[in-house]
């Protein structure tokens, strides 16, 4: 965390792959304290999922509990398998939201997938592309929490129809039971 921002991005070029990529998960620990969250587990592994890596796994605490399933992808696309994967473990460590990191892009299915999961059930994925860190370099938090709110507004209006999907659900007027 002491480790200057500037540096971290110089070692995001790198043609070390070991150095680029510690480089980015650094990165990643810096953006979550940034938007509040609190790194519990680093390059997670586990018995119980055949020694599947996890990034990272942050939790925040705020109006509710939630926990967060971190990949980070240092390359310059990410297609739905990578997705596919950390939903997977999502499940496996019972978290809410699966955030994937990237230097680069991810491909338009990426896009369409995480939008079918956030409409289909209680999982939504954060992609955060090269832009998206190209701006926290530039403005830091300020560059990176607007990010963040576009992209929790998307997922509220991707999940509003579950509500009126399930004719058994009864509407509760805020303020009212």
């Amino acid at each position: 965390l002491n480790k200057p921002l500037a540096q971290i991005f110089e070692e995001l070029d790198s043609p070390n792959t070991g150095i680029k990529g510690l480089a980015l998960e650094t990165l990643a620990v810096r953006l979550l304290y940034e938007v509040g969250l609190t790194p519990i587990a680093f390059r997670e592994r586990g018995a119980e999922n055949d020694g599947a890596e996890v990034d990272l796994i942050a939790e925040g605490l705020d109006l509710h509990f939630h926990r967060w399933m971190v990949q980070c992808k240092n390359t310059k696309s990410v297609s739905v398998s990578a997705l596919a994967k950390e939903v997977g473990m999502a499940v496996l460590y019972r978290a809410q939201v699966v955030l994937i990191v990237t230097t680069g892009r991810f491909t338009a299915t990426v896009h369409v997938h995480a939008k079918e999961l956030a409409e289909t059930n209680s999982l939504q994925a954060v992609l955060i592309d090269g832009a998206a860190l190209a701006d926290y370099r530039k403005r830091g938090a300020l560059g990176l929490i607007p990010h963040f709110h576009r992209l929790a507004e998307k997922t509220r209006d991707w999940k509003r129809p579950q509500l009126r999907d399930d004719p058994t659900a009864a509407a509760v007027p805020v303020g009212g039971t």
